[in-house]
């Protein structure tokens, strides 16, 4: 605790909560989210841009 001083008639008390560091590091895990992998996503990934410049090209049309 700290003893802090706010006027002529005394002082109180502030108790501070210390979080410590908590060490980070990087993971392809998708366990750690609480998810589980998703199966062929570089696929998925793949189809996804070749639709989106697909519909981007005909937008683009129009």
């Amino acid at each position: 605790m700290r003893r802090i001083s706010t006027s002529k008639s005394g002082a109180f008390n502030i108790a501070y909560l210390v979080i410590p560091i908590q060490p980070f590091s990087a993971t392809d895990n998708p366990h750690v989210l609480g998810i589980g992998p998703i199966p062929d996503i570089a696929k998925k990934i793949s189809l996804m841009i070749e639709n989106l410049i697909y519909f981007s090209s005909q937008i683009m049309r129009s």
